[in-house]
C-alpha cells in the first residue's frame, strides 16, 4: 500500500498519498522549465492530481480561500519531496 498522511486545513480533512519516486521524478521534470525553474501552476496541478487523492481538488477551489491553498500546497509539498525544509 503506497504511503498516505493525512491532513486537517480549515474544516476539510486531506488525504495526500506518496506516488513513488518515479513519479516524484517524473512529476518534478515535468514542471521544471528549460531555465532550471519550477512552473508553480504546473506544479500545482500536478500535486492536487497525483498527491492529493481525498477530496479531489482543483486550483479554483480556492478561490475564495487563498491561506487554505498555500497550506494545502506546502503540505503536499513536502509529503512527495521529505528532505526540503518545511517553511
Amino acid at each position: 500500500m503506497a504511503k498516505q498522511k493525512k491532513v486537517k486545513i480549515g474544516d476539510t480533512e486531506y488525504t495526500l498519498q506518496h506516488p513513488g519516486i518515479r513519479a516524484r521524478l517524473q512529476i518534478l521534470d515535468d514542471c521544471t522549465n528549460s531555465n532550471g525553474s519550477l512552473n508553480k501552476l504546473q506544479y500545482s496541478e500536478a500535486l492536487f492530481e497525483h498527491i492529493v487523492v481525498q477530496p479531489k481538488v482543483k486550483i479554483e477551489d480556492f478561490d475564495e480561500k487563498p491561506e487554505e491553498f498555500d497550506k494545502l500546497l506546502r503540505e503536499a509539498d513536502f509529503f512527495l519531496n521529505p528532505s526540503r525544509k518545511q517553511r
